[in-house]
């Protein structure tokens, strides 16, 4: 993928902010030029997307974008205090650098809610191949939706799920980073209704789960001793041949008029200062139809299979939402959804 340069370019902001060591445009404040030094400051920096865009800090902790090619990516530089800005980059053909929004938050009840990714992250590939998932199953490398809207005639249980797979070019993160953790919070499963409300089916603060092999299509699977985290959610690990399948509570639903269906859960990683890079653990977010409150697995998807499953994004030490819905892209503009 061609990479452009960024011309060395000086901005000087107008009714800025400021917050812990940031230095931040004001909120829904929008600049478009070539742009090489954005004036942020910070302790570590990721980006959503590094085929899209890649930063880094300076020595004076400055953020400083190095490369682009066309697309959009999300820049996320934070501090000590875990206070962060989100910077949305969107790079044209031409090389030229929008910074469409920044949105700043302190803390996990202010995670941004980026509409971009609400719409468009099930019609992205994924940021990266989780382990043990062959390409042949599409959705290892891009979401689906399956049933979507159409649960079976027959079936009446619903379930939000998640996935937590090591990356395919890092295969071993808990043995690599035994300190750093996968830290999971509020699952939530939401139906769109007719009449264009949201009804909240399930929301879990600590789900369940199991670490499961990577290679079996057998169920195969053992405990993976969750820590419960003292501001709520679970941590966990994840990687050595298994990756890390979690859930909320299962539902009955009495009430089949489905026009949407929508799974969020919060996901960050926790320990990485005791490292220079963080591991690339992968999370994929999903929901499913079952036969019955009561019914078990079965091979075969004898008595569940999934609504939809959304792309695999990289988690950061940062909070963020993790998604999947079932909107069609020209039903998106009429959405709005739970978390806006």
């Amino acid at each position: 993928m061609k990479k452009f340069a960024l011309f060395a370019f000086t901005i000087l902001f107008l009714g800025c902010d400021f917050f812990g060591d940031f230095f931040v445009p004001a909120s829904d404040e929008t600049l478009s030029n070539n742009v090489n030094s954005l004036g942020l400051k910070g302790t570590s920096v990721s980006s959503s997307n590094s085929d899209i865009a890649t930063a880094r800090l300076t020595s004076s902790g400055k953020l400083r974008i190095t490369s682009a090619s066309q697309g959009v990516s999300i820049i996320t530089v934070s501090d000590q205090a875990n206070n962060c800005a989100y910077v949305r980059i969107g790079v044209l053909k031409d090389g030229s650098v929008t910074i469409k929004s920044i949105v700043k938050y302190s803390n996990d009840a202010q995670i941004p809610v980026i509409r971009d990714d609400l719409e468009n992250d099930m019609f992205r590939a994924g940021e990266g191949k989780p382990s043990g998932v062959p390409d042949s199953y599409g959705w290892g490398l891009k979401p689906r939706v399956n049933y979507g809207n159409n649960i079976p005639d027959d079936w009446n249980a619903i379930l939000a799920w998640g996935q937590v797979n090591a990356d395919r070019d890092l295969t071993n993160p808990d043995k690599q980073f035994p300190l750093v953790r996968v830290h999971l919070k509020d699952i939530a499963i939401y139906i769109y209704r007719s009449d264009g409300t949201w009804e909240l089916i399930n929301s879990k603060m600590n789900p369940d789960g199991d670490l499961y092999d990577e290679k079996s299509t057998s169920n195969v699977h053992k405990p993976a001793n969750p820590i419960e985290e003292k501001d709520g959610g679970i941590s966990i690990q994840a990687g050595s041949g298994f990756f890390y399948h979690f859930w909320g509570a299962r539902r009955t639903l009495t009430n089949k008029d489905i026009k949407g269906v929508f799974v969020v859960c919060k996901a960050r990683l926790i320990g990485t200062e005791n490292y220079d890079t963080p591991p690339k653990y992968l999370i994929s977010i999903g929901g499913d139809y079952w036969r019955s409150m009561s019914a078990v697995w079965a091979s075969g998807q004898t008595n569940n299979d999934d609504i939809g499953i959304g792309r695999f994004k990289y988690i950061t030490p940062e909070w963020k939402y993790f998604t999947m819905h079932t909107f069609k892209q020209n039903e998106l503009k009429n959405i709005k959804f739970p978390l806006e």
